[in-house]
């Protein structure tokens, strides 16, 4: 029975089927559930909402290929009052093309990023700015973020974003073409903005040809609880931060895909950074 399942997988087809059926069990053992909106070009799909709210107990969903933003942007009084996704904790967007950063303006999104605690979002090639400035949404749970495959991004976050992300832990970023820094300096042109992640603990960038640097700003990076950060195949990342870091904790950098060999360490993060570039280079003999 679908009552007793604990992972749905649906397309664009059986999501129609089911939210206009004459009856659909409540799903409350559903955990985890992927949508996908596999539509032609001349349809408009939206957010199933009938479904949704027979999943009260939903920790991860992921939504994946759809062309519009119209998903995102529906019935947002309704999800508010209906309390639908107030248990999410994980939310993937997967190919999800027009979509021009996360937090959109009347999106139901915005009522859930404040409780989440691990956003995904891969393969959306017109994501312009992860999240739009200024912005009122609090992101108080959000503890990993992972990037991939967002080629029209060329940077995460401003300073101003990064001061409310203040429970962030983890941060993977990979194979996004554009990226030329992961923190920036604002628009107003202030590049001494202080920096802190207070719980970041671990920092992936991988395949990312047009990284520089994590902070261009010269205002001090605090990094208090990082350990390890992993730095392949960005060919043009010479220094993590052009301004003073805090990171007592830091260990060093896995420069490979291997887990097994040693991390680099040399003197502070910048200098290891720096190791790992001459490395990368052939300029010094691998140790």
């Amino acid at each position: 029975a679908i009552s007793i399942l604990e992972e749905l997988y649906l397309d664009w087809k059986h999501i129609s089927v089911l939210r206009f059926g004459e009856q659909v069990e409540d799903l409350k053992y559903l955990k985890n559930s992927f949508l996908y909106f596999d539509v032609e070009t001349n349809e408009n799909p939206t957010l199933p909402l009938e479904i949704l709210q027979r999943v009260p107990n939903l920790q991860e969903l992921r939504l994946g290929y759809t062309h519009s933003v119209e998903i995102f942007l529906n019935n947002t009084t309704n999800s508010r009052e209906h309390g639908i996704l107030g248990h999410l904790k994980k939310l993937t967007l997967d190919t999800v093309s027009k979509l021009p950063y996360i937090n959109l303006e009347d999106s139901w999104l915005n009522t859930i990023i404040e409780k989440l605690h691990d956003l995904k979002v891969t393969d959306c090639p017109d994501l312009k700015n992860l999240f739009h400035f200024p912005c009122a949404v609090s992101f108080s749970c959000m503890k990993e973020l992972h990037i991939s495959k967002c080629h029209g991004l060329r940077y995460l976050f401003t300073c101003s974003i990064a001061k409310v992300l203040t429970t962030l832990e983890k941060v993977t970023v990979e194979e996004s073409q554009s990226i030329t820094e992961i923190v920036a300096k604002e628009q107003d042109g202030t590049t001494s903005q202080e920096v802190k992640f207070e719980q970041l603990c671990y920092i992936s960038l991988n395949s990312l040809s047009s990284l520089e640097c994590f902070y261009s700003g010269n205002g001090s990076l605090q990094l208090p609880s990082l350990t390890q950060v992993d730095i392949w195949q960005c060919p043009n990342v010479e220094v993590f931060s052009r301004g003073e870091i805090n990171a007592n904790s830091f260990k060093g950098i896995q420069a490979s895909s291997d887990s097994n060999d040693r991390l680099v360490f040399h003197n502070d993060l910048n200098a290891s950074v720096k190791r790992v570039f001459l490395l990368q280079v052939r300029i010094l003999p691998k140790q």
